[in-house]
This record gives C-alpha cells, structure tokens and sequence, in this order.
C-alpha cells in the first residue's frame, strides 16, 4: 500500500508530492537478507569480515535502476540524514581501506539516496543539505584520486577499487542538475535562499574550465548566468569563478595560478584539471615570444606554471616536445622558439596532485570539507 502524501509548500521546510518511505534502517531488512544469500556484501557491510553475514548498523541500501515503490523499501529523510553521518564517517575511519574503495562505495550509496529523495518528491533543506555534501565529496574525491586512474597506475589488489574520473564527473552534474533545481523551487515556491548557492553555481562554472578534451566551454556558463539572482551572481564565489574562467578562456596563465593560489581547497581541486591546459597555452605563447634558441631557466619555468611539488619542469617540457639543455650560468633550461618545434599538449595527459591544493586543505579532514564545518 502506498501512502500518498499532497504537495505542501510551508516556508521551504518541506515541499513534498510522493509515496512517504516507512524504512528506519540504513538499508531495508529484505534487501540485506537478499544480499547476504547472494554474498552481495561490500567490505564495509560485512560483521567479522565474512560476505554472508551483515547487520542493519552495517549494511547500506544499494543503488537499483528498477527499485520498487513500495514505503517499506523507501527510507524517510531522517533516516537519509543518519545514513549520510554514516557515510561520511567512513572518511575519517575507512576501516583499513584505501580512498578508492571508500569513493566506490559512497558513490554507489549516494545515488540510492538521490532516488529515495526522488521517489518521495522530496524537495526541501534537508534534502539540499544532503546533496551539497554529496557534490562536495565528488569535486575532493576528482582531485585526491587523480592518481589513482590513467595509464600510470599498475594492477590493482582484488579488493581494491580504481576510480573512474568521468563516472566521478557524470554524478557530480546529476547531483548539481538536481541540487538546482532544489534552489530555484525552493525560492520560486517559499522565498528559501541558500548562503550556499554561490559556492555550488561556481563549482559549476569552474567544471567549464577542466573539461576533459580541453576546451573552455563558455557556451554552457552564458545561460547559467543570465538565469541567476542578482545575490548570487554578485556573490564572492561566483566573481572569483568568472576571474578564473576568463583567465582561462584568454589563456592569461600569470593571473590564472595567481587566483588558484588564493582559491579554497575544493575550488581547486576543481582549477587543478585545468591546469594541463592552461600550462599548454602558456608553453606556446613563451615559445612563441621569445627568441630562436633561447634557454628559460627551469627553476623559473617552474614558478611561471606554478609545477612545485606536482611534475618536474624537465619531465613537463619533455612532454611538451621541448628540448632541454643548460642556459649561460650551467643551469638546467629548455630551449624555446626552435625551428620546427610544435607545442603540442599531450594526448593522454598524467594528472599528478599538486603542492598549491594540497596546501589550500591544510590539516582539515576530507569530512571537514565535504560538512563544510569550520
């Protein structure tokens, strides 16, 4: 039996048109049975480390394309709220486990959330709350696993997950599309405005910036920005974002690092897939400019490019197809403007972690920025 329940529109605290779930537990008694005959349990779920034994403190509901409406199987928003301070608590403590397992596991879990919300017409602060910490983990998981996927990284253990960056990308635009849509019902219907709509519309604009076959996409900020609040257009976030965006898009590499050095940590681990591109256009203009044969000291390469801690100038100009040799004082250069030489980036581009993010977090935990607690 479904229970129906009418739309209400009270302030914004709750605006609501669907089936009401009647599930208390992270993860429904049937679903966690059936997962224990089939050995369905992933390496958090499991009581004693065996595959056919959980728990309803350990088993979580799994993400299902043909998930049925039935309330028993649908858990309320308090019960969405206690599992997401689950989830997250994994990131403080992953039992053992590496970063890769833990994404894999949350971003099967957050999806299963995302649909009970949606089964249910939940439209309401809790139900924002709950994707601005799902879109948060996303954006950190891009940049801190960003060695963990590509060419350059081996074989991994049976247990052991590998993270795929554009299944990564594809859920953080689901649950922005969706967190948007939040906003502006819950504006349009009750006057509700978030302090932190800014912060997430430019995580959105900042993603034109890094797409994966280098482009620049102003096409797609251009519509999101005539469709803004004045508050939100005029909000700090989204006037750095823009700053960054159109530095670029003109490919003003100086500027561009300079604002990446003063961004939060989670702005730049969106900035930080730009950064091959931009690099890109910097090495043409330099080469470009200067002079037929002239040797740019690496160390100073390496400030211009801001590559401290991530890549060795050399191995970047290598890439690059620069030649490298030594200027007038010995130093280790690489020669610029040489006959024939087309700078060109790389096709399968190797992200490494950069010292300018890992220093922007600090000694906050990943829970930290995903709760945005200060």
């Amino acid at each position: 039996m479904s229970l129906e329940r009418g739309p209400r529109e009270t302030g914004g605290k709750e605006v609501a048109r669907g089936l009401l779930g009647t599930c208390l537990d992270m993860c429904p008694e049937k679903e966690r049975r059936d997962r224990e005959r089939f050995k369905d349990l992933a390496v958090f779920e499991r009581v004693d480390g065996s595959r056919e034994r959980t728990s309803a403190d350990l088993a979580v509901k799994k993400f299902s394309r043909n998930a049925a409406e039935c309330p028993e199987d649908i858990r309320p928003v308090p019960v969405l709220l206690r599992t997401m301070e689950y989830l997250l608590g994994l990131l403080d403590d992953p039992r053992g486990q590496s970063l890769a397992t833990v994404h894999a596991f949350l971003w099967d879990r957050f999806r299963a959330i995302r649909q009970d919300l949606t089964l249910q017409h939940c439209v309401s602060p809790a139900a924002v709350r709950l994707h601005e910490q799902m879109a948060r983990f996303h954006i950190l998981s891009h940049y801190e696993l960003c060695e963990s996927s590509g060419p350059q990284v081996r074989a991994s253990p049976p247990e052991e997950e590998r993270f795929e960056p554009h299944m990564n990308l594809e859920q953080l635009s689901k649950t922005l599309a969706g967190l948007f849509q939040m906003y502006d019902d819950l504006h349009r219907k009750g006057g509700v405005e978030f302090r932190t709509e800014g912060e997430f519309r430019a995580y959105y604009i900042l993603m034109q910036t890094a797409k994966s076959d280098g482009r620049v996409d102003a096409a797609a900020v251009t519509p999101l920005l005539m469709r803004l609040r004045p508050a939100v257009l005029q909000s700090c976030e989204v006037c750095f974002t823009l700053r960054a965006f159109c530095c670029a898009r003109a490919g003003d590499y100086v500027r561009f690092f300079r604002l990446a050095a003063g961004a939060s940590y989670l702005q730049t681990c969106i900035l930080h897939g730009a950064f091959p591109q931009v690099r890109s256009r910097a090495l043409q203009v330099l080469n470009k400019a200067s002079m037929k044969g002239q040797a740019w000291p690496l160390a100073a390469l390496s400030s211009v490019l801001s590559t401290e801690g991530e890549v060795a100038p050399s191995v970047l100009c290598l890439d690059y197809g620069l030649r490298l040799a030594e200027d007038r004082q010995g130093q280790p250069a690489v020669l610029l403007n040489e006959p024939g030489v087309i700078v060109q980036r790389p096709v399968n581009t190797v992200h490494r972690k950069a010292r300018l993010v890992d220093g922007l977090r600090r000694l906050r935990s990943l829970r930290s920025e995903v709760e945005c607690n200060a």
